[in-house]
């Protein structure tokens, strides 16, 4: 993907294309939030992040997929763990047991495919989702951990250890161990979204780049 690309989608047309790319049901809340966040490090959307509980969220993100699910674009599903006590949850822990998947309704199917007829960013997007899918990475852990390791190099500019970045993603509330840094950083390299000479080395990160 071009790094200068001048085509942006807008919120709603983004998700709207990352549901229908991923399938039924792959993409929740917060993996859509780590997609997009993907996105937008690629220049392929317009949205504001920050650091959050689960990694760099967008409350524009969020508004735009509740209003698209209001609308018939999308349908939300709600899963809920089996055993899930029904009182007595504070909403921080009701929403840490609790799945939501998305799934594009035939509305919403087809204004996704008006979109990847007519424009270059979300045949972008779609590759981007297509690559995931093919590396087995479009699940909720390992996007938020890649998601939150890019977003500590980031903003501090420059080369960091494993333990660094584990001691920088504390300093925004987040629990990274060095193994995963570095397993999720080699992903970043596999995407793009670093080189191999900003994220700590891993073993494999020679025959991973070697498989490209």
């Amino acid at each position: 993907m071009p790094a200068d690309q001048e085509e942006r989608l807008d919120c709603r047309d983004a998700i709207l294309v990352a549901v229908r790319a991923a399938g039924p049901g792959v993409l929740g809340r917060t993996t859509l939030q780590k997609i997009l966040y993907l996105a937008k490090i690629k220049r392929l959307v317009d949205a504001e992040y920050s650091a959050h509980y689960y990694g760099p969220y967008s409350e524009e993100v969020f508004g735009c997929s509740q209003s698209l699910a209001a609308s018939g674009f999308v349908e939300e599903r709600v899963h809920r763990l089996p055993g899930l006590p029904r009182l007595g949850l504070s909403q921080d822990e009701a929403n840490e047991r609790t799945r939501y998947a998305y799934e594009a309704t035939e509305d919403g199917k087809s204004a996704a495919e008006d979109l990847l007829r007519t424009s270059t960013a979300a045949q972008h997007l779609q590759d981007l989702i297509g690559i995931c899918k093919g590396l087995h990475v479009l699940d909720l852990r390992t996007l938020a951990g890649a998601t939150k390791v890019h977003y500590v190099l980031h903003h501090q500019h420059e080369l960091m250890t494993a333990e660094e970045i584990r001691m920088r993603a504390k300093d925004f509330g987040w629990r990274l161990n060095s193994d995963e840094v570095t397993r999720v950083a080699t992903l970043l390299v596999k995407l793009g979204f670093a080189t191999s000479q900003q994220v700590p080395k891993s073993d494999d990160l020679e025959e991973l780049l070697e498989d490209d």
